[in-house]
């Protein structure tokens, strides 16, 4: 019994962290609002720091495996979200939300950048 209790909190609570990180990406993507020219080589690159910063600022917040929960988060993200940092963001919007220190400046450097 505790341990069908302890499996299905697990999963609640790994579920509820992928949705808060979807939800964030989703703000600073929607916010972002601009199309960048730039489609480079390094785009893909700096659009997977990008990613692995982001999931990064919620890690702090997840309990236990930490490189599981990473692995996780990344693969909820998927190849959308690389795809639409580079037809999204701007180079100076990447550049902000990879020096934000938490999930609320990510979300401010998109919202700023609209102004």
């Amino acid at each position: 019994m505790r341990r069908s209790f302890l499996k299905r909190r697990r999963r609640d609570e790994g579920v509820l962290r992928r949705a808060t990180l979807q939800r964030i990406v989703c703000a600073v993507l929607l916010l972002s609002g601009s199309i960048s020219c730039s489609r480079g080589e390094g785009v893909a690159a700096r659009c997977k720091r990008v990613r692995d910063h982001l999931v990064e600022l919620e890690l702090p917040v997840a309990a236990g495996d930490r490189e599981l929960k990473a692995s996780l988060m990344v693969r909820a993200l998927g190849d959308e979200f690389l795809a639409s940092c580079a037809r999204s963001m701007t180079e100076d919007q990447r550049g902000c939300v990879l020096e934000a220190s938490d999930s609320r400046s990510a979300l401010a450097c998109s919202a700023r950048s609209r102004q």
